[in-house]
């Protein structure tokens, strides 16, 4: 009987074979298989040819001992006898190499997006921390980087969130063309006036679990808005907020072609610590609050937190997940054995500073794949 498996169905599939066994097989998904787990090293099997206890003498000891009532209460002399176990086998991190310093105020910017043969970016012109209009640049290689344009923006539906900050852009495959590009970006809520108390009404009123009040009180709240566009570059900024929570630091948002669904890693906190929370959501326009993804544990030092979670795929895969936070690599944390390492300078001595990865990794051109990260 053959059965139409949902998406969580189907990844619980993909992870439950027995490679090991005839007849069975290990499922793989499209593009690079890496190695940063243990996914692809077959751990040994309990049974007829897999390792298992035996008496001294080398007999096999029962697997469920227990049916032997005449052994199942006695002391037993075993040895672990090992067949096809994985031994001497260690995952290595890659040297980065260094490129750059990336152009300030210039492309490529925070976001590099690889869609029909081109490299689109988008950028802020000059420095500083004032809010800096955006720019649109693409590339045919991701290196050299052409047809720059500044972005252009419809505030009508929205005029409170003209203050915005830190956007993140994606490419949605699910959406009409119109609207094929998507931005989501954090601003704060208006601190008086109409605005706000429509705001606040109307949240109270249709959508109570959708609003995080900072602080435990609402003096001040900061809420997440989004805009679309069909090219990039001319944008139409949705009524907001979409979920009123507080997130300005490396906001993740993507739609997941496997999951059918839109999917946000945020930045949260929790009991004085910043965290790494998660949403997902069928309607961009309608957002909850994330829940809490990561937070430091037991192994971590008190005053540890979590930051800056950039979470990318790994280009030409579907379920090849990586996460670049302060703290770890990838949520199976490969510590000294990360995904990459830091790159050492000419002099043989080690890049120092600051490591703030950002979201997306594309390959470029001809060359290996390629982490855009500003130190």
């Amino acid at each position: 009987m053959d059965i139409e498996l949902g998406v969580k169905a189907q990844v619980a599939a993909r992870r439950s074979g027995h490679p090991w066994l005839e007849g069975d097989h290990l499922a793989l998904g499209p593009g690079p298989q890496l190695f940063t787990d243990w996914r692809y090293v077959l751990p040994g099997e309990i049974g007829a040819m897999g390792p298992y206890w035996a008496e001294p003498d080398g007999t096999p000891i029962p697997l469920r001992l227990w049916d032997d009532v005449d052994r199942r209460d006695q002391p037993i002399r075993a040895r672990f006898v090992p067949s096809d176990v994985p031994s001497g086998i260690r995952i290595v991190a890659t040297t980065a190499q260094r490129e750059g310093p990336l152009p300030a105020g210039a492309p490529p910017g925070r976001r590099i997006i690889y869609r029909d043969g081109l490299y689109q970016t988008w950028f802020d012109r000059g420095t500083g921390e004032t809010i800096r209009p955006l720019w649109y640049a693409e590339s045919s290689d991701g290196y050299e980087y052409g047809g720059e344009r500044e972005c252009q923006f419809d505030w009508s539906a929205a005029p409170e969130a003209a203050g915005h900050e830190r956007t993140e852009i994606f490419f949605d495959p699910s959406a009409p063309a119109e609207e094929s590009y998507k931005m989501f970006f954090r601003c704060g809520v208006p601190t008086d006036g109409e605005a706000r108390r429509q705001i606040l009404e109307h949240f109270a009123r249709e959508r109570p679990d959708d609003i995080h009040p900072l602080g435990g009180d609402f003096r001040y709240l900061s809420g997440m808005w989004g805009a679309t566009s069909p090219d990039g570059v001319y944008w139409t900024v949705l009524p907001g907020p979409l979920v009123i929570h507080y997130s300005d630091t490396t906001n993740v948002v993507y739609y997941d072609e496997r999951l059918r669904r839109y999917v946000w890693y945020a930045r949260c906190s929790a009991y004085g610590r910043r965290c790494i929370g998660r949403a997902e959501t069928e309607d961009f326009r309608r957002w909850p609050l994330p829940d809490l993804l990561v937070w430091p544990g037991l192994h971590h030092h008190p005053a540890d937190d979590w930051y800056t979670n950039s979470k990318t795929l790994y280009p030409g895969t579907v379920d090849q997940h990586l996460m670049f936070p302060r703290s770890i690599t990838t949520w199976t944390t490969l510590r000294n054995c990360g995904f990459f390492r830091v790159p050492t300078e000419s002099s043989g001595r080690k890049c120092r500073g600051r490591l703030l990865c950002r979201p997306g990794m594309q390959v470029l051109g001809m060359r290996d794949a390629s982490l855009a990260v500003r130190t």
